[in-house]
């Protein structure tokens, strides 16, 4: 996802390509939360790897919507982690506003656009 973004560089930097592919990972480890929150009851009725049943399950917790806010509201720092590292990284981005959207909008369409869904 990042390399296109490196090979039109005029020169590399080690530690930055380090600090935008661990933002990249961080990223794709947002989405993966998301994404299963978004697909709970699914994955659950059909048996498929779930991170937020994992992480309920791992802490002898029961599926309640009480423990599915705090999984969300973690999700949610991680989230805010993601879009701080961004910010920092695109403060001398004339336009940086339309630069938060346009990434807010790439997270948004991966997850199949904004919809509603109950747990």
């Amino acid at each position: 996802m990042g390399l296109p973004a490196w090979l039109a560089a005029d020169r590399l930097d080690s530690d930055a390509m380090s600090r935008h592919r661990r933002w990249l990972r961080s990223v794709g480890e947002l989405h993966g939360w998301i994404d299963d929150v978004v697909d709970i009851k699914e994955d659950e009725a059909h048996g498929y790897p779930n991170r937020v049943l994992l992480r309920l399950r791992a802490a002898g917790v029961r599926r309640t919507d009480a423990a599915l806010i705090a999984v969300v509201q973690d999700i949610a720092r991680l989230g805010r982690s993601v879009s701080d590292r961004w910010n920092s990284r695109v403060a001398a981005v004339p336009d940086r506003a339309r630069s938060l959207d346009e990434f807010k909008t790439c997270l948004t369409s991966w997850l199949g656009g904004p919809r509603f869904h109950s747990f």
